[in-house]
């Protein structure tokens, strides 16, 4: 469906915007510009002006903007009833999308063929279905997460909802709705056990044992002894994912049970050739007459500011003199990239109008990273790997 330039619906960028099992656009802050009409029709509107800012700084020549053909700047209306979440590391939900809102690539679309989305809803957050996640999911991200995408998600065995009785629909509705308003928490936490020895039925959080009960009880017919099983197999596996991995880092010689060389290569794949450091060489080093600054090391925010006496770049308790607002803008696109020294053009109005594109560029890298980190517990861990990803960018 077709709806026209702007968009006033939100977009999805991370797993960690939703706050529940059904996506609520309140809890989003981006949206989107949706341009479907070609440039000849958009002519005298300030919509063509931003296309043509784009190609003047060579969005159309990127590889995903350029396979679109001479309407490059439009963007797939990418949405789904639900939503998988790319990576997966010890909570599992499946979240309900029924605004169809769109989704960035750290979801998984999926479609049910019947349109009934709310009872695969419900069967997909199940814990069985966790089970089943935990069976099907590939382990080639850091500290054991798994890689859920089309791959793993097609194969995967799903009851039919057109099996079921209405009354039974009904109920398997009504109850998974009562889950529905809450975010949830690790398997460990839903459960009420860490390890298999724990497991008991009074310990499960009681919306996912009424869940559960109508599911794996009256629809597959499992006893209870046998749903104890599920839930055992549930936490074993998962706690045996983490072990594992963190075991195998350190034979391996790996930043804290995560494949360095892996994961940068997977973000650094879906960065592509466009990088920060090639226009540093291109835009930058090309000039004949550059400037060479000393840039301090960031801790915490890094803030532009106006004194008396000009522009200042500051950090923790660091701070660093500019000549102008724009400097400090260009600095601070390194100085958050990790870079401690880096040459700026002596020229102001060629630092001026190749600015835009710079900070462009890095809210963009930005982006794709922080949607990979996310999929890291640990804080530490994370600046670690976004310091090696920065690395690897600026060559």
């Amino acid at each position: 469906m077709k709806r026209g330039n702007w968009v006033p619906n939100y977009v999805i960028k991370s797993p960690r915007e939703c706050k529940s099992i059904v996506v609520d656009p309140k809890d989003l802050k981006y949206r989107v510009l949706m341009i479907h009409k070609d440039k000849n029709d958009l002519k005298g509107t300030n919509v063509l002006k931003y296309i043509e800012e784009g190609e003047r700084k060579g969005f159309h020549k990127r590889p995903t903007c350029a396979s679109r053909g001479e309407k490059w700047y439009e963007l797939p209306e990418i949405g789904a009833p639900i939503l998988s979440k790319r990576f997966v590391d010890v909570a599992y939900e499946y979240f309900v999308n029924p605004d169809m809102l769109f989704v960035g690539d750290t979801f998984f679309g999926i479609n049910p063929q019947d349109g009934k989305f709310e009872i695969i809803g419900a069967l997909l957050n199940s814990t069985l279905w966790s089970f089943m996640t935990e069976i099907y999911g590939r382990t080639v991200m850091g500290e054991g997460v798994l890689l859920i995408y089309g791959p793993e998600i097609v194969p995967m065995t799903v009851v039919d909802p057109s099996k079921f009785s209405k009354s039974l629909s009904q109920k398997l509705q009504t109850v998974f709705e009562k889950m529905c308003p809450r975010s949830i928490g690790s398997i460990f936490d839903e459960l009420g056990a860490s390890s298999p020895e724990e497991v008991s039925l009074e310990k499960i959080k009681p919306d996912r044992r009424e869940l559960d009960k109508i599911i794996m009880g009256e629809i597959l017919g499992l006893t209870e002894e046998e749903q104890l099983e599920v839930y055992r197999a549930v936490v074993d596996l998962v706690k045996s994912r983490i072990e594992k991995a963190q075991s195998f880092g350190k034979k391996k010689k790996t930043r804290e049970g995560i494949d360095v060389d892996a994961f940068v290569k997977t973000v650094m794949e879906n960065i592509g050739e466009e990088t920060l450091g090639k226009f540093y060489r291109e835009k930058i080093l090309s000039q004949e007459s550059l400037l060479e600054k000393t840039l301090p090391r960031a801790s915490g925010e890094v803030k532009i500011e106006q004194g008396l006496f000009g522009w200042r770049l500051s950090t923790g308790q660091e701070k660093m003199e500019c000549h102008s607002e724009e400097e400090a803008r260009y600095l601070r696109i390194f100085l958050e990239a990790g870079i401690d020294r880096v040459k700026i053009p002596e020229d102001k109005d060629y630092l001026k109008s190749i600015l835009p594109e710079a900070e462009e560029l890095k809210a963009r890298i930005d982006e794709i990273i922080d949607s990979y980190l996310e999929s890291i517990m640990d804080p530490k861990i994370r600046e670690k790997l976004r310091h090696q990803l920065w690395s690897e960018i600026m060559k």
